[in-house]
């Protein structure tokens, strides 16, 4: 791993390695967002901000947009959660490719974040 990237797995299961100089700024990391989620599964959540940024090293910190720049640096390692309000598996499957979990629709209505 290069030292001055940080490791970015996005709610698609999607392992990148991004340069921390251009991704210091949540305004760039948010267009970065919805520039990778165009035409696909939870395209529409990004762009309503429905999703969490997580420091993958402290059990899923949510890391807060406004405090983004003290809490990234290079070698960080984040993941990302689409927050999930209502149906919206086809057929009661995760979209997340390989995920594999069914969900109960008891849980369609609660928050799920996935």
């Amino acid at each position: 791993m290069c030292q001055d990237h940080i490791i970015f797995m996005n709610a698609l299961g999607r392992a990148q390695y991004l340069p921390y100089q251009q991704l210091k700024e949540w305004d760039v990391v948010e267009a970065m967002l919805k520039y990778q989620f165009r035409e696909l599964p939870g395209e529409q959540r990004v762009l309503m901000g429905q999703y969490h940024v997580l420091n993958a090293r402290r059990e899923g910190l949510i890391i807060d947009k406004n405090r983004w720049e003290q809490s990234i640096f290079p070698g960080s390692q984040v993941t990302m959660s689409i927050i999930l309000t209502t149906q919206v598996f086809l057929n009661g499957v995760c979209p997340r490719p390989g995920c594999g979990q069914m969900i109960s629709p008891l849980l369609w209505n609660a928050a799920i974040i996935w």
